[in-house]
């Protein structure tokens, strides 16, 4: 995980026709491979019961060739997925078995993490070895993928990064996508469920703090803290926190999203007037600092969520 050669790899195959020739070529560049590979050795692990998983069983441990055979597997069958809550226009997919979530991402979105790659795996190997608290959503892997159709003439090159779905296994009823900016959602539900915003999660607790067990609040306090200065430190804003909340369980979701922008290319962009998603909401549309995101960020998440005590916690 901590490897600084960029092992970039690039896979390269045709569709032939019965004569031999070419019909369609196909490519898929994998980034930092070694490296992602490290990262879903540690973080995750394989479908239970799935056929592929050729690990011996009396082990009580999954392989690493049960963890990549599944990743794959997972990812070979997904479905476009209008994600709502968001500004960014993004094309999302989700695997059909709901473990991964595709985003496909910009150009200079892709250049922005390439370049803090390095820091990226660097800060997830202390959450591994070290059990630094976390809850940033975990990014699995960054391709680029594409093909030129030879018989009709069409090509076509897009990039894409595969996310952990924080939700999976998970039975959630709301969600909200928070940036500490009073943002009320005008999207339609989809499906029934439809991600809200800052605005309306303050409607959904009349503007009183969520509670939380206290150590629950501990963790979370701590990873938030953890998450945003790395990323005030890698030049980085516009992130946001996805909660979910599983009302059958009681149980609150949460992960850190869409921390692939950084504040110079951001403010380049800006400055020669190209579109961009408003980081602070309508009334101050303007690119903000990295430390000035986090404090406002990390403030918010004080007001939204509270401790609660229990009959355990020490007075």
């Amino acid at each position: 995980m901590l490897m600084r050669n960029k092992s970039h790899i690039k896979h390269t195959f045709r569709e032939l026709d019965e004569k031999g020739q070419n019909l369609c070529k196909f490519v898929c560049t994998t980034y930092w491979a070694t490296q992602f590979h490290a990262v879903r050795e540690a973080f995750l692990s394989p479908v239970a019961g799935s056929k592929d998983n050729t690990g011996d069983p009396t082990s009580g441990s999954p392989t690493v060739l049960d963890i990549e055979r599944s990743y794959i597997l997972s990812l070979s069958s997904a479905y476009s997925w209008a994600a709502s809550g968001g500004k960014s226009g993004a094309s999302f997919a989700r695997t059909l078995d709901d473990r991964f979530v595709i985003k496909c991402i910009s150009r200079t979105e892709l250049q922005m993490f390439l370049d803090c790659a390095p820091a990226y795996f660097e800060y997830l190997s202390k959450a591994f070895f070290h059990g630094l608290p976390t809850v940033l959503c975990k990014i699995l892997g960054v391709y680029q993928i594409g093909y030129h159709n030879r018989v009709t003439g069409k090509r076509s090159m897009e990039q894409v990064a595969v996310m952990q779905n924080i939700f999976y296994n998970k039975k959630i009823t709301k969600t909200f996508d928070l940036k500490g900016s009073l943002r009320v959602t005008t999207t339609t539900p989809i499906k029934g469920l439809r991600t809200l915003l800052d605005g309306d999660f303050l409607e959904e607790t009349f503007g009183r703090p969520m509670p939380m067990h206290d150590r629950a609040k501990a963790v979370f306090h701590m990873s938030i803290l953890n998450d945003t200065l790395f990323l005030s430190i890698i030049n980085v804003l516009d992130y946001s926190i996805l909660v979910g909340i599983d009302e059958e369980k009681m149980e609150l979701v949460v992960g850190i999203i869409d921390f692939m922008r950084q504040y110079d290319i951001l403010k380049q962009m800006e400055r020669v007037g190209k579109s961009l998603p408003m980081v602070v909401g309508s009334e101050a549309p303007t690119i903000i600092q990295p430390p000035l995101y986090k404090a406002r960020f990390t403030n918010a998440m004080e007001r939204y969520f509270m401790t609660v005590p229990s009959k355990w916690t020490t007075i």
